[in-house]
């Protein structure tokens, strides 16, 4: 059905939305703002009568002299966008521009005083922290800050919900002491046998030192003499053994002087020992090489280069011995072809073929 250029009420159709085929584009013929306003209007409520203006002929109650909460209205705002809007005097004395929605809804009833109001904690314990008094807030977050005096003597400002809920309960140093003695319970001097000895005992001999039956002993890695390690050293073996926070490539052993560590073969040796590498070297065959180079008349056969040339197996040596001496199972590549193109195949990749030649 064409509804352009009907008239329904106070509207005239243009013609149909092009956003939405249901929709007709309509001018009202209101004048508001001196000018005739469009808007867009359903078939429906087009044909069966319920929108017959741009809403310029909706009468809305007047709510100056009306009580809101703490609110009274004085006058009428004017608008902002499609809203009414409401100047409202509050009991406190202060004044607010309120849409009527919000007024009409209860969804607004102070000029905003009763949320400011915030209760005095002055005095207050939460903790170890004693609030001496309220604070400027210096950051860009919303509540109140309380100027608070540490029982280690420090002073920090800190938002009124955090002591309240107890999220805070010192100026951090609380904290440092309770992640220290997570680490090394003890303290730096010596490790907790109690802490320790269940986590270790698995991979290392573990006992009570006689002259201090809180801390644990172990045996040095070396000299397999008993000593005591301090806290930060029972945590690395814990790290090493557990592999946890991470921890990567790290000495966990347990020494017990600097000396074992030096004379120690495998201190700090990952893979192998000290001063020992293993043999990677692999089988060779140069008069095959050659074979190879001559009949591809030495040039990579991938991308023609003479220089630096490689002969590369199809059968690895250690895969077949015997077919890879075969001239055919050959073919000359550079060096860069080698290693780029041939042994990026699956199959021929380093991780596929671990120490076996190709």
């Amino acid at each position: 059905m064409d509804l352009t250029d009907r008239t329904f009420g106070y509207l005239t159709v243009k013609n149909r939305s092009l956003l939405n085929k249901y929709k007709w584009d309509c001018v009202c013929d209101c004048g508001r703002d001196n000018c005739l306003k469009s808007v867009t209007i359903s078939t429906g409520n087009l044909n069966n009568g319920m929108t017959k203006s741009c809403g310029c002929k909706v009468k809305f109650k007047d709510l100056t002299g009306k009580r809101f909460g703490n609110l009274t209205v004085i006058e009428k705002a004017g608008h902002k966008g499609k809203a009414i809007t409401y100047h409202c005097l509050c009991d406190c004395g202060g004044e607010k521009v309120i849409s009527r929605n919000h007024l009409a809804m209860g969804k607004t009833k102070t000029c905003g005083c009763t949320i400011r109001k915030v209760k005095d904690l002055t005095g207050q314990r939460f903790g170890r922290l004693k609030v001496l008094e309220r604070t400027e807030n210096l950051t860009k977050t919303r509540g109140a800050y309380w100027l608070c005096m540490c029982d280690c003597g420090k002073e920090k400002a800190i938002k009124a919900a955090s002591l309240k809920s107890e999220a805070t309960v010192s100026c951090g140093c609380y904290g440092k002491k309770a992640r220290f003695e997570a680490v090394s319970i003890g303290g730096p001097d010596f490790a907790s046998y109690d802490v320790y000895a269940p986590v270790l005992s698995f991979a290392e001999k573990v006992r009570r030192d006689p002259e201090n039956k809180k801390a644990v002993q172990v045996k040095c890695s070396f000299c397999n003499e008993w000593f005591s390690p301090s806290g930060s050293q029972a945590y690395r073996r814990k790290i090493g053994l557990y592999a946890i926070l991470g921890s990567g490539i790290s000495e966990g052993r347990f020494y017990c002087s600097d000396g074992c560590k030096t004379q120690c073969p495998v201190y700090y040796q990952i893979s192998y020992p000290k001063d020992f590498k293993p043999d990677h070297a692999r089988p060779s065959q140069p008069e095959w090489r050659d074979l190879v180079l001559t009949r591809d008349n030495n040039e990579c056969q991938l991308c023609g280069s003479t220089e630096d040339l490689h002969a590369h197996h199809f059968e690895g040596i250690e895969l077949n011995p015997i077919e890879s001496a075969d001239v055919d199972n050959g073919i000359t590549l550079c060096k860069n072809c080698h290693i780029t193109i041939a042994h990026d195949q699956e199959g021929c990749r380093p991780v596929d073929l671990q120490r076996q030649a190709c």
